[in-house]
C-alpha cells in the first residue's frame, strides 16, 4: 500500500472516531456527563473519556511522542477541558500522521517496536469499545444521541472504518 493511502486511511480513522465521539457527547449537561446508573460499578461518560485519553497519551508516550497533556494532568481536567483535549488530540494525531515516514505508517506491535500506525489502530479499537459504553449510558438515561445525524451513526461509523481496512 502506498504511503499516501496509508496516511489517508489513518487520517480518516482518526476523524471518523472523533466525529462519532463528539456526536455522542453533543448537548450533554454536566449532570449527564457525570451520571452513572444506580447499583452499577460502571463509570460516568466523563471518566470513560478520561480513560480513552489515558490510553492514547500512554501509547503515544511509549513511541516517543509527547501529547498536549500528560497522564498526570488528566486527573485534574474538568469536563470541558477533557473534551477540548479530545479535539486537540485529533489535530495532534493528524499532524503526526502527516509527518510520519513509511516505516511508522506500517502497524508494528510493541514487541517489534510499536509504530504510530499500530498506536492509532490499537487505540481506535479501544475507543470503539468505550464509545459503545457511552452510547449505552445515553440510552440508559433516556437521552439517546441525535438519530438524525446519519453520517455519524454507529452503523455508518463502523462501515467507514471497515472500508479503511480495520
Amino acid at each position: 500500500m502506498k504511503q499516501q493511502t496509508k496516511q489517508r486511511n489513518l487520517l480518516e480513522t482518526i476523524d471518523t472516531l472523533r466525529d462519532y465521539g463528539q456526536r455522542l457527547t453533543d448537548g450533554l449537561s454536566n449532570e449527564m456527563i457525570n451520571w452513572t446508573p444506580k447499583d452499577s460499578k460502571g463509570k460516568p461518560i466523563l471518566e470513560i473519556f478520561r480513560h480513552i485519553l489515558e490510553g492514547e497519551i500512554y501509547w503515544l508516550g511509549h513511541i516517543g511522542h509527547q501529547a498536549p497533556k500528560t497522564l498526570e494532568q488528566l486527573s485534574s481536567l474538568s469536563s470541558s477541558e477533557l473534551m477540548d483535549l479530545y479535539v486537540n488530540l485529533q489535530k495532534f494525531l493528524k499532524d503526526l500522521v502527516k509527518k510520519a515516514g513509511d516505516s511508522d505508517l506500517v502497524p508494528r506491535e510493541p514487541k517489534d517496536g510499536a509504530t504510530l500506525a499500530w498506536v492509532i489502530w490499537h487505540t481506535s479499537f479501544h475507543t470503539i469499545h468505550h464509545l459503545a459504553q457511552i452510547g449505552y449510558l445515553r440510552y440508559a438515561n433516556d437521552n439517546p444521541p441525535d438519530s438524525e445525524a446519519v453520517n455519524t451513526s454507529w452503523d455508518n461509523t463502523m462501515d467507514s472504518l471497515i472500508s479503511l481496512g480495520m
